[in-house]
């Protein structure tokens, strides 16, 4: 049940408890994290590293072809608009979606969309550093959530061109895996040993 405290300003605060249930909920949803039914566990370290972000109505929050800021977002509270250059408007997305996830799990190297906040929104960040200590931290998610990004058709054409090289032989396909996930900016700054038991 969610304990809820109504302020007169009409705003809905609610407790930690909550609070870190709706959060490791919302993870979950996450698409990637779905297709690899990650555990309680690593979802409630994730939700428990989550950072706080604020954006007013027309605020720009990622800018297609950027570098930086190698978060993933939980939208919290407010409405988003996405965009593509070239394309416009793709779609607006309410509380409870999330975005970024492809340039967090290091697939791509530049941001692929325009985020704006089109009403105030709250959003929650998810580092890249804190996303690669839970895969550390949890080998079981790592081996699921790796294995459902390699075998997702919703991988951009150029995360790894080089899978459609593989031999089918199990010895030279891992080394391929190896130096392709090494190469990578998502898993490429793990240790060799960590590249290694991916």
């Amino acid at each position: 049940a969610m304990n809820e405290v109504i302020l007169a300003s009409n705003v809905v605060v609610r407790d930690d408890a909550d609070k870190a249930e709706s959060e490791t909920e919302a993870l979950g949803r996450i698409k990637i994290f779905a297709a690899g039914q990650c555990g309680e566990a690593f979802l409630r370290f994730m939700a428990d590293h989550l950072e706080d972000r604020m954006y007013l109505g027309a605020q720009t929050i990622i800018k297609e072809g950027d570098e930086d800021d190698n978060c993933l977002f939980l939208i919290s509270r407010g409405t988003v608009e996405v965009s593509k250059r070239g394309v416009g408007h793709l779609c607006d997305m309410p509380e409870g979606q999330a975005f970024g996830e492809m340039f967090a799990f290091g697939l791509v190297k530049r941001r692929t969309t325009t985020v704006i906040a089109k009403t105030p929104c709250l959003l929650r960040a998810l580092h890249q550093r804190i996303l690669m200590r839970g895969l550390e931290m949890f080998p079981e998610e790592r081996q699921r959530i790796l294995f459902q990004m390699l075998k997702s058709g919703d991988l951009p054409a150029d995360a790894f061109p080089q899978l459609s090289t593989m031999s089918g032989s199990v010895a030279s396909d891992r080394d391929m895996l190896v130096k392709l996930l090494g190469d990578s900016p998502f898993f490429g700054r793990g240790s060799e040993a960590f590249v290694q038991t991916l």
